[in-house]
């Protein structure tokens, strides 16, 4: 049926599917371990969310909390993430990204922006520019707000 969530759905993880295999790709040339899907996740996770438990990572990636703090203990290794235990409880350790981590993530979203703006160049400019205005109008349903991000239940934060 014309406008169904579940057709647009699938129209939009086709284009993902396009571009992911891309990012994917530059992911593996950036991290020196295995290229998961969980560690990907893990780190656009923490870009978005700050500090982050390694239950709230497992939570994310659909992860065991033993699998999360392996997958965790990587990073670390790697240097994408900092680890530091909680200020409230000293048996949680809060995760972070480092600065090397941040960078490798931008560098991931440019490389999807890329993607995206290369697959958009091939569309005619009038729906281009229509498709920009349903995105626009489409930004208040689906693009979680200042306040919606800050009324997230209180975490653990780290020791300094």
């Amino acid at each position: 049926m014309k406008g169904s969530a579940t057709g647009i759905g699938r129209k939009l993880e086709l284009l993902y599917g396009l571009v992911a295999s891309r990012v994917f790709h530059h992911a593996s040339t950036m991290l020196s371990g295995d290229v998961t899907f969980a560690r990907v996740i893990s780190l656009f996770h923490l870009h978005h969310h700050d500090s982050q438990t390694i239950a709230e990572l497992a939570e994310a990636t659909g992860l065991s909390h033993a699998a999360a703090s392996r997958m965790v203990d990587g990073l670390y290794r790697e240097g994408v993430v900092d680890r530091r235990e909680a200020a409230e409880d000293r048996r949680q350790k809060c995760v972070e990204l480092t600065p090397a981590g941040l960078k490798k993530i931008e560098a991931m979203r440019q490389v999807t922006t890329e993607a995206y703006a290369e697959m958009m160049a091939q569309v005619p400019k009038e729906l281009r520019i229509r498709l920009d205005e349903i995105l626009l109008e489409l930004e208040p349903y689906v693009i979680p707000s200042e306040a919606e991000r800050g009324a997230r239940p209180s975490k653990p934060q780290p020791r300094r």
